[in-house]
């Protein structure tokens, strides 16, 4: 048997069309059309990155992370990591529950002197004459100058 007879009984056999097989042609002009888009895109995104060092923008860069104590920790690293005049509405609050329930449980406060320091400190709060002062690096209130006249008082 030769190689033709053979092909064609493979051909037959598998119920191939002879114009089914196609013969792949031109290859090289969808590279040089893929190589010509690749160009483009990294040029304008060159253009692009250019134009955001004119203007004095920075691009925030993503950060790899491991585990969901890791995003917890920096996701609360990220929203409590500002100046106290740079912290959102309620951040603040956030930040005052806790550090008014860690100053009752260290002065050891009756229910009824917690409220009325809570309700002077919400108040002053409001009205935006509360002095706090904030550490960034720890996101946490160190202290808070009105509760020294509570100090005194009681």
């Amino acid at each position: 048997m030769e190689f033709a007879e053979l092909k064609k009984d493979i051909i037959e056999f598998n119920g191939i069309v002879s114009s089914d097989i196609k013969c792949v042609r031109n290859h090289k002009g969808d590279v040089r059309k893929l190589n010509e888009f690749n160009w483009k895109m990294k040029s304008r995104n060159y253009r692009m990155e250019m134009r955001r060092e004119e203007l004095g923008r920075k691009v925030q860069k993503s950060i790899q992370l491991d585990s969901l104590d890791v995003v917890a920790t920096t996701l609360y690293k990220l929203e409590y990591s500002k100046e106290w005049t740079a912290l959102p509405k309620t951040s603040k609050l956030k930040q005052l529950k806790k550090f008014l329930e860690a100053y009752q449980k260290d002065a050891t406060l009756g229910r009824k002197e917690m409220n009325s320091i809570k309700r002077a400190v919400y108040v002053e709060f409001e009205h935006k004459n509360l002095v706090v002062e904030y550490d960034k690096n720890k996101c946490s209130i160190v202290k808070l100058p009105l509760l020294s006249t509570f100090d005194s008082t009681t």
